[in-house]
């Protein structure tokens, strides 16, 4: 993980987020009344979290259309160079995953906001990792660490080394917010690169 300056929101979002936003909101409370509603068939509330689902995925060009450019993917891809922003392994576009830092699930409202949007390959964006973990301390701050954040210093919270013996560069946090960045991320598997600044 290293820093990355983010760049700016890309026009599809700049012009759509908040119209997505609102249509998502629709969707959740529609399927919140299907669901309390004890009369609702199976089909019906499999309908309302499939609408929800369709909400959340507005960027997305879909399956129809295989050789369109994600227009909020690619710029993730380009600001990350391609690198996932927790392990730093390369990952194709096809591939990688757009990461919500801020879960969507626990934070509807971010759902659109390029500002917690990264790139992720999917052993770090997987339920076993980062998925929709998002650990806050006993004050309420943040735990996980945002690699475009500019008022964070990662290397206060992580330290890399190159490990003579495995002959492989390893990460260890500097205090507990460090630990629990490397244990969620898993950033010590073997198959990642880490690159020693």
């Amino acid at each position: 993980m290293i820093p990355i300056t983010r760049t700016s929101t890309p026009d599809i979002l700049k012009q759509n987020a908040d119209k997505w936003l609102k249509k998502l909101q629709e969707a959740i409370i529609n399927l919140e009344e299907i669901e309390n509603d004890p009369t609702s068939s199976k089909e019906q509330i499999q309908a309302a979290k499939k609408k929800v689902k369709n909400a959340q995925d507005k960027y997305n060009p879909g399956k129809t259309a295989k050789h369109k450019i994600n227009p909020v993917k690619q710029p993730l891809y380009d600001m990350f160079s391609g690198k996932c922003a927790f392990c730093e392994r390369k990952v194709e576009i096809s591939a990688g995953r757009i990461e919500h830092f801020r879960p969507k699930s626990q934070y509807v409202d971010l759902t659109f906001d390029w500002n917690n949007l990264l790139y992720a390959c999917e052993v770090c964006n997987n339920a076993e990792n980062k998925g929709n973990k998002f650990p806050l301390d006993c004050d309420g701050s943040q735990l996980l660490i945002d690699p475009t954040d500019e008022d964070c210093d990662i290397y206060q919270y992580l330290e890399f080394y190159w490990d003579q013996k495995t002959k492989l560069a390893h990460v260890q946090g500097k205090d507990g917010r460090g630990q629990v960045v490397a244990e969620i991320l898993s950033l010590n598997r073997t198959h990642i690169p880490h690159f020693i600044l």
